[in-house]
């Protein structure tokens, strides 16, 4: 499995994880999944495996949350 926790950068409380499981299927969990999550606007302009293939390669930062290194 592939991981990244969406972390607080002040507390690094981490507030979701982004991931591809073992089978391929990828997967948000927290504040990065949903219709009000932190990449909301990325999975509805890109689809759900594009963001996330993305985002394990790339990281993110919007400044308040980042991606951890991957795990």
């Amino acid at each position: 499995m592939r991981l990244r926790k969406l972390q607080d950068v002040r507390t690094k409380k981490t507030t979701g994880t982004v991931g591809i499981k073992d089978d391929g299927k990828p997967f948000f969990t927290g504040m990065a999944s949903g219709a009000d999550g932190t990449f909301a606007g990325m999975i509805r302009r890109k689809g759900e495996a594009a963001t996330i293939k993305d985002l394990l390669a790339n990281g993110w930062s919007n400044g308040y949350l980042y991606l951890a290194e991957e795990e």
